[in-house]
Parts: structure tokens; sequence; C-alpha cells
């Protein structure tokens, strides 16, 4: 079977012990950018990285891991690097362009947040009051909420009768940049919203369908319901589901809304056409002409910071760039020219922006940080 070959050639080579005729195979398929053998390697980095993490904090004097090699893709020299760091969490590996491929866009700069994104997770009532979920526990129980640690649930107030005629006015939930939660809707569905993200959900669903709104980047795994669907409304789009687990990508300085189905089946909706979406499809809205586009893509790219984590998986410094930005809220600026090198690698999002510099230097990449700006030059 060839993928047991490619598993035995990846594992051979990351344990440095590959003979001639392996590593001469092993550089060979590469050269010839074999999709499965670089499957196979993002898996193996992937479950290493998985031990790595589970490694008690007193073992943090693990040295690192590095293997390098040169391959060529498409006629152009490429070097590759895989870092494994326990004390940093993450490992990486780097497709790098050769000189020529610098692109001479000058300085290129990322605002890391938007004027009114607050610095606590916010709960915003009908009423209009705001509430700080993380200091005014009081306030938050009184209106409903429940749970355990680290999960806001607003399951009980479904099953409640109410009096206040407020069952369909739409509260709010709001991240700053550098947190996430995960909540339960009235009706049970769970919501994690990632950094400076948005939900707003009636106190109680009601009537013919379960209708929210969404901004930033949010999951659901949805409650099925076949005589209520569940509307997720975003930017230029609604998504239809009755229940099913999906991410929607809809940050405002994107020029995307990015619709990934994890389970189930969903439906997205705009107003010249609708798609349907299948698990591991990845439905992508142009904002300025309204096409919808679909794609396959890897799953656990898309849900890796539900998990904690940044997955980045053969995309550009501009592109890690812009989720770093949002999630330390700081600002990003590149000096001169920007590489067109792709990246394969995973980071802890528990990590500090400085552990994310060194990061980045180790993987040759010079950079620095500064007064909430974190500088890449060439």
């Amino acid at each position: 079977m060839k993928d047991d070959k490619n598993k035995k050639l990846v594992e051979q080579y990351l344990s440095k012990k590959a003979s001639r005729k392996e590593i001469d195979e092993f550089f060979s398929l590469l050269n010839d950018n074999d999709e499965e053998l670089l499957k196979t390697l993002n898996e193996a980095m992937d479950r290493d990285f998985k031990e790595l993490s589970h490694e008690e904090e007193g073992q943090e004097h693990l040295c690192p891991s590095i293997h390098s090699f040169w391959v060529r893709r498409k006629g152009l020299l490429l070097a590759a690097s895989i870092l494994i760091f326990a004390v940093f969490s993450f490992y990486l590996l780097k497709f790098q362009s050769s000189p020529a491929d610098f692109k001479e866009d000058g300085d290129i700069v990322f605002v890391s947040k938007p004027p009114d994104d607050g610095e606590y997770i916010e709960l915003i009532l009908p009423s209009g009051k705001s509430i700080n979920l993380e200091s005014d526990t009081t306030e938050y129980l009184s209106f409903g909420g429940k749970g355990e640690k680290g999960v806001y649930d607003f399951s009980s107030s479904e099953d409640k009768e109410s009096s206040n005629g407020l069952e369909q006015a739409y509260q709010t939930i709001k991240t700053p940049a550098g947190k996430s939660i995960r909540l339960l809707l009235p009706d049970g569905s769970e919501v994690w919203l990632n950094a400076s993200s948005m939900v707003r959900f009636p106190r109680r669903f009601e009537g013919e369908r379960r209708e929210v709104f969404a901004e930033g980047e949010v999951y659901f795994k949805v409650e099925r319901d076949v005589d209520r669907p569940f509307i997720v409304n975003s930017d230029l789009q609604s998504v239809k589901v009755l229940g099913t687990e999906f991410n929607i990508d809809s940050y405002n300085d994107s020029d995307e809304v990015r619709t990934t189905l994890v389970s189930g089946e969903i439906e997205v909706l705009t107003e010249g056409e609708n798609l349907g979406v299948s698990p591991g499809v990845q439905a992508v809205l142009n904002k300025k002409n309204l096409k919808i586009q679909s794609r396959k893509v890897d799953i656990t790219d898309v849900t890796a910071w539900k998990d904690g984590f940044f997955r980045f998986n053969n995309i550009d410094i501009k592109t890690i760039m812009k989720q770093i930005s949002r999630w330390y809220g700081i600002n990003v600026k590149f000096q001169g020219a920007v590489s067109d090198d792709l990246f394969m690698g995973r980071f802890a999002r528990n990590k500090s922006i400085e552990e994310f510099v060194e990061f980045l230097k180790k993987a040759k990449i010079n950079a620095e940080y500064s007064d909430n700006t974190l500088i890449v030059k060439k």
C-alpha cells in the first residue's frame, strides 16, 4: 500500500533512521510535489506535536528536534525546515521561495482592533445594558445564565416562562482580541466565539425558526430540530441548517466570507444564489461580486482555533500575520519586500506574543516586537 510506504518513509526520516535509499526516495517524492507524502508528513507532525503538548511543565528544558532539507518545486529552489519545540509548543515547515520571488510590496500594516473592541467578554442585554462576563457574575446569573467554568450557559432560559416580554429581544455576546469562549444557546446549541467576534441571539427561540446573527469567526454545533430550522445571518449571507456543525469566518477586514461544514448539511443563502454544502467543503462568498464558490478543505486547519491552536497549512506570511494581529490585539508591519514563502505549522494560542516572536526567529523570519507592533523585515 502506498499509504503505508509513505508512512514508513516519513517515520524513518523524522526519527533519523532512514537508509540512503529511503532518503533518496523521500526527497524524490518531495521533488515531485507528491500530495500523499506531504499529507502523511503533516499528520506525523500533528501526532508528534500532540505528544509534546502533553509533556509536564517541568520538562520544558527539552531540546528541539530540527530537520532540514532542500527540494525543488515547479522549477524553484525551495528550502524546507521542520522545527519541533516542546517549550514553544509548535512545529513549523517552511517552503521558502528563492530571493527572486520576493515581492516589493513596501510597507504593509495590519491594524489590530476596531475602535469599539473592548478588553473583556461582554454581554449586552436587550435593554442595552452591558455586563462584563469576566467579573459581573451576579448580574449574569440573575439574567438566567449558569454553567461550568469557561462555558456561558443560556440554555435554561428556553424552558422558563418570563413575564418581561423580552423573550424575542436579542442579546449580544462579544469577545475582545486575545480571548475566545464557548456558550450554550437557549435551545442547547453550542457556540464557540473566536477573538474579536460577536453573536446575537434571543433569550428564547420562538416561532418556526431559530435565528441568530454572527460577526468575526464563530463555530456552531446546532441541536437538531426538524420543525425549527436554525438560521445564522452573517455578512452578506445566511446559513440554513437543521442540526449540524460548521464554522463561519466573516471578519469585516476580509474580502471573503468562508463557511466550512464539519458534519451534517447546510445551505448558504445570498441575494444572488444558494449553495448546498457537504462535509469537508468550504463555501467562499466574494464580498465584492457576491459570487459563491466551493472548495475542499482540511477541517482541522479551519477549526484549530476552537481547540486552542494556530494551524498553518501552506499559507503565506501575510495570512499568518492577519491571524496573529487579531488574536494578540497587536499591529503588524512589514518593512520592505514581502516573500512568497508558504508555511505549515502549529502554535499554541495560550503562548505570549514574545514567544511567538521567538518562534518566528527560529524559523529564520526576521521579526521584532515593541510598542504593541510586530515588525517583520525582509
